[in-house]
């Protein structure tokens, strides 16, 4: 029986099958450590525990990054509030994150990188060799122009351009 995934692009099943015969290489965007773990952590946690051990079960190498956004407008607010600084607030939100998967009985990553640990051109790049980046009109929101993976959000590119950020969610800068 062979593993079938969803495309998020066609909407198809399909079978899996590794880019390099017998090696995964998965990336999961971890959390943004401003505040503790929640049920939605919990569940894309357990997620993807399950499976980096079933690929592992089956005989495949498998590196596993998932990351730590530890820059952005939540903790620096926060660390506003609490008048110490960002690192203070990410190091004790990695620990804590740290204690929780443990408890949990997580298996750990491979790699667990840091945004602010990496250059700019290779974190997304590395894993988007086409990805280009503009600055959008209205600085300091940044929109990402990612060809054929915009299409994975399911929003037009039309509906994308200055202040796109703000109009999406809750990245607006903190004033």
């Amino acid at each position: 029986m062979s593993l079938k995934i969803l495309n998020s692009l066609t909407g198809e099943k399909e079978s899996f099958t590794p880019l390099t015969a017998g090696h995964v290489r998965m990336y999961v965007c971890g959390v943004t450590v401003y505040d503790s773990a929640h049920l939605g952590h919990c569940r894309f946690l357990l997620t993807f525990d399950v499976i980096y051990r079933y690929l592992r079960f089956r005989g495949l190498d498998v590196t596993y990054v998932r990351n730590f956004t530890d820059v952005d407008d939540k903790i620096i607010r926060r660390a506003q509030e609490e008048q110490v600084s960002c690192d203070a607030i990410t190091e004790r939100y990695i620990a804590e994150f740290e204690r929780d998967s443990e408890a949990l009985g997580l298996l750990k990553p491979t790699l667990e990188p840091r945004a602010t640990g990496l250059p700019a051109e290779r974190s997304l790049h590395a894993f988007l060799p086409n990805a280009t980046r503009r600055e959008a009109e209205a600085p300091p929101v940044q929109v990402a122009n990612f060809g054929r993976c915009v299409l994975l959000c399911r929003i037009a590119p039309r509906d994308f351009g200055a202040g796109a950020a703000r109009v999406l969610g809750h990245y607006a800068p903190v004033q």
